[in-house]
């Protein structure tokens, strides 16, 4: 019971006060990476499984390789 205490807390308090515009939250930028990635792929590589898998690949390798640093 505490943790949906905390959840819909932090749900409210997202709300009202929403992401900070001078402050990039990380997860914006990994949106950005998708889209700009996808569009970068989408018309050289037509297999979509194979442009799907190199996405994937180059998502977790940054999303993971840049906190590593």
């Amino acid at each position: 019971m505490r943790i949906v205490s905390i959840v819909l807390i932090a749900f409210m308090l997202d709300i009202i006060f929403g992401d900070p515009e001078k402050i990039p939250h990380p997860i914006y930028k990994i949106g950005k990476l998708i889209s700009n990635t996808e569009e970068f792929l989408r018309p050289k590589i037509k297999n979509e499984l194979l442009g799907g898998c190199l996405l994937v690949g180059i998502v977790l390798i940054t999303s993971v390789g840049v906190p590593a640093t």
